[in-house]
């Protein structure tokens, strides 16, 4: 009895031994959550704010150009990505291949993680204010914040 619970042991210290070696890294998924949100900024800023505005605003689509601040950056944005697709989509293209090599390394994991993160708060931003700017225009916002 008292050989087969040290065999037990041993194999169980074994076992945590075998994990405590360094394991050779695979590809992280951090570069494809950072390209789907890559991806989804762009569709944002060519297909929902222009759809959006010019249906919601007054002046359309091109009002946009006449705002301040925040919704003023978004609208120039949209605007860039919409004139510039072969820019855009090099650039993405050559971030996210950045994003892969650099993934590979245990330090650069947690920085590509970072900018998946920071890719989805950006579209999360591009959204709340694409949405606030037409409540705005159509009143709406002004009965939330009074």
């Amino acid at each position: 009895m008292k050989d087969k619970a040290q065999q037990a042991l041993d194999r169980m210290e074994q076992a945590l031994d075998r994990s405590g070696r360094k394991r050779r890294r695979g590809f992280s998924t951090a570069p494809f959550v950072f390209a789907a949100g890559l991806v989804l900024g762009y569709q944002l800023l060519v297909r929902l704010v222009p759809q959006l505005w010019a249906n919601i605003l007054p002046g359309g689509f091109e009002q946009g150009a006449l705002l301040n601040g925040w919704p003023h950056l978004v609208w120039r944005l949209a605007w860039f990505c919409h004139l510039r697709f072969p820019v855009i989509f090099v650039g993405c293209l050559a971030s996210v291949a950045t994003a892969i090599a650099f993934g590979r390394t245990p330090w650069g994991r947690p920085v590509v993680w970072l900018m998946a993160v920071g890719t989805i708060v950006l579209n999360a931003a591009i959204l709340v204010i694409a949405l606030k700017t037409g409540m705005d225009a159509q009143g709406v916002g002004q009965l939330l914040n009074p």
